[in-house]
């Protein structure tokens, strides 16, 4: 490649990312706005809307022992909420940002108040779903401060009735597990908003992938890192 071309190439590469960041910047200013309704249908349980991966996949027939007792208490559950396209094209834009060092919005954090008025969804929003929950027999036990999650609790029966799914016991390699029997499901209307209905299930996620260390302790052996270490690892700075 010629001197002449990869400066060009430089140069394309410096006005894209200009034009990303502007972009991007233009976005923010008019996200200082609150996000707008996205639900804007009447709330009707006989008009449902499945939400996929809401079941876990070792949660398996070959695995049930029989359904949770319809009156066992679940708290820490949680319904949440969806990015709109624009919205999640903008934090993307965000990310790329603040982890590029010549970009002004460089290390840049937003407080959870910030993040929530241009990534969360709007409060009319929240106060439906909520009201929704409050009619299902459930307790509110609180919003995330970036309104992308609304916490509740109540009762296994109750989980049945609103979302469509019986909460089963699965018995695998001698530990007892619960988890919905199959994906769930909430009305249409609020389907617009709902990515996911979490902490239904007890499984949780193991690591695929796990490291050997080589720096151990003369005493007992286990590998420890210093600060240092890490941030060598990631490539932070912290100055």
């Amino acid at each position: 490649m010629s001197k002449t071309k990869l400066i060009n190439s430089r140069t394309q590469s410096r006005i894209s990312f200009s034009f990303v960041v502007l972009w991007f910047l233009h976005g923010v200013s008019l996200a200082q706005a609150p996000p707008a309704p996205r639900i804007t249908a009447a709330i009707d349980n006989a008009q449902r809307t499945i939400i996929p991966g809401t079941h876990p996949p070792m949660a398996r027939q070959a695995n049930d022992t029989g359904e949770v007792p319809s009156g066992t208490k679940l708290g820490g559950i949680s319904i949440v909420f969806s990015r709109t396209a624009s919205q999640e094209a903008k934090l993307q834009a965000l990310i790329s940002a603040q982890q590029n060092s010549s970009s002004a919005l460089y290390h840049k954090w937003l407080t959870p108040e910030e993040f929530a008025n241009q990534f969360g969804v709007a409060d009319s929003d929240i106060s439906k779903v909520e009201s929704w929950l409050e009619q299902e027999g459930f307790a509110i036990d609180g919003v995330s401060l970036s309104k992308t999650r609304v916490t509740f609790s109540g009762l296994a029966g109750q989980v049945a009735a609103a979302f469509g799914t019986e909460l089963h016991y699965y018995t695998i390699d001698g530990q007892v597990h619960y988890a919905p029997s199959k994906d769930v499901n909430v009305p249409a209307a609020l389907s617009s908003v709902v990515l996911s209905v979490s902490n239904l299930s007890s499984f949780r996620p193991r690591p695929q992938v796990r490291f050997r260390s080589n720096f151990t302790s003369s005493q007992s052996g286990d590998h420890y890192l210093t600060p240092k270490d890490v941030d060598t690892i990631y490539d932070i700075n912290t100055a």
